[in-house]
Parts: C-alpha cells; sequence; structure tokens
C-alpha cells in the first residue's frame, strides 16, 4: 500500500519541479496535465477514503523534506556555485547558466556522464560546469595517501594547468582506481608531487558531503540545473534539452 500511496503522492507532485524547467507554452501544457492529474487523484480520494491519511502524511513528509532541500540550497549557493579556487569548472567564465555536478571518478555513471558534459561545453559556450567531488565508492585507497578525488583537487589548486589532462585520465580508467593507477595518471602528468594529503581538500570534500546530504542526495552523478536536480546518469539529448529549457 505505501509504495502505491507514495507513487500517487509523485503523481501530485512530481511534475512541478519539471514545470518550473520548461518554456512558457511547454509549461501550459503541463499545468494543463497537473491540473487532470489532480482531478484523477480527487476521484479516487473520494471513492477510497481510507488512504487518506497515509498519504497525508506522505504529503507532509514529502513536503518537509522538498523545504529542507530548499533551504540547503540556500545555505550552500555560494559554496557550489561561486568557489572556483575549490571546485573545478569549465565553460563560460561569465556564464549565463551555471551546473553543478556531484560526481566522483570512481562512479562508473559519472565516467559515463564526463564526455557529455564536454560536449555540453562545446556546444553551450555560455554555460560554466562546476564538477562537486564526493567519493562515495572509496575514501580510502590501500598504498595511497590520497583518493581519486583529493588526488584531483590537488592538481586543480597547485597545478591547475595540468587538470585536464589529470581529470580525462582519472575518469578514463575503468572500474575503481587503486594506488597504482594513481601513481601511473600523476607521472603521466607530471603530478607525482600531488600524492600527498592536503587538508584544506580534506576540508572541502567535507563540506562537499555536508552539501550533498543536506540536499538530500543519494547518489553520483547529480546535475543541478536551475532550481532543479537531475538525479543520476541522463544522456546527453535529454541533458542538452534542458539547458535549453534554462537558458
Amino acid at each position: 500500500m505505501k509504495k502505491w500511496i507514495l507513487g500517487l503522492l509523485f503523481a501530485v507532485t512530481g511534475l512541478g519541479v519539471s514545470v518550473a524547467m520548461l518554456q512558457p507554452a511547454e509549461a501550459q501544457t503541463a499545468n494543463a496535465q497537473v491540473t487532470q492529474q489532480v482531478e484523477e487523484i480527487n476521484q479516487i480520494l473520494y471513492a477510497n477514503p481510507d488512504i487518506v491519511p497515509e498519504l497525508l502524511n506522505s504529503l507532509k513528509g514529502f513536503l518537509e523534506t522538498k523545504q529542507q532541500s530548499e533551504q540547503a540550497q540556500q545555505k550552500y549557493q555560494q559554496w557550489l556555485f561561486n568557489n572556483d579556487r575549490v571546485h573545478p569548472w569549465m565553460g563560460a567564465s561569465n556564464p549565463e547558466l551555471t551546473i553543478v555536478v556531484f560526481t566522483d571518478y570512481d562512479c562508473p555513471y559519472c565516467k559515463r556522464l564526463d564526455p557529455h558534459l564536454q560536449k555540453l561545453k562545446d556546444n553551450f559556450p555560455q554555460v560554466k560546469i562546476v564538477s562537486v567531488f564526493v567519493p562515495l565508492r572509496q575514501q580510502q585507497l590501500s598504498g595511497s595517501p590520497v583518493n581519486p578525488s583529493e588526488f584531483g583537487l590537488n592538481v586543480w589548486h597547485d597545478n591547475a594547468e595540468k587538470y585536464a589532462a589529470a581529470e580525462n585520465l582519472l575518469y578514463r580508467k575503468n572500474g575503481l582506481h587503486d594506488a597504482n593507477s594513481l601513481r601511473q595518471i600523476a607521472q603521466r602528468t607530471e603530478t607525482t608531487g600531488l600524492l600527498m594529503q592536503n587538508s584544506e581538500v580534506r576540508d572541502a570534500i567535507a563540506q562537499n558531503y555536508r552539501a550533498f546530504t543536506e540536499l538530500g542526495l543519494r547518489g553520483t552523478p547529480a546535475i543541478m540545473i536551475g532550481a532543479g536536480v537531475i538525479p543520476g546518469y541522463v544522456e546527453y539529448e535529454q541533458l542538452a534539452e534542458v539547458v535549453r529549457s534554462q537558458l
């Protein structure tokens, strides 16, 4: 019963996020769909009054979580969107639209998403793409003082001209990184001196985790665009469509 009620709840609320990201004509069509769905839901509720209390509790919980997420977005706005020294970014320095991507070099779907982001940067020169690292898969590597995210951020902070090459190699590695793969990448990019712990980088990743958790996110990749979030991997055309709707 609970799964059914949650499905009904998302039918009520789910289009609300997407409607806000559409152009006026598309939003009008989506609003008509919402109106029709609400009418159908009303009919179901009148016919099944016993499900109303649980649905109401679920709706209250959903709205509470949504409010917490909105508060977290305000709390971490500066940290996520205006922090070029901390977070690697590419694209426009004076953007019309900024996209924040929670990512992890060990995440297979983040690896698949990276070429789409590179293509997005080329096709939408007015867009800025910010990478926020949350190493969910591996916080520590045997035989290495740093995990892949720490190494990548070390390069960004201390040798930024080498970052693009290091990033490419970090994402191209099939499967999880290990100490040997990091050493090889560092040797190829002449950044072996950055395979070391950095308290500033570790503090930044800890702050990334806090933002990730308080925003109610559960996995990588997660893409923040405008007021919406795309949770998980998305194909390029779907991503580009959302970007077009925001420009």
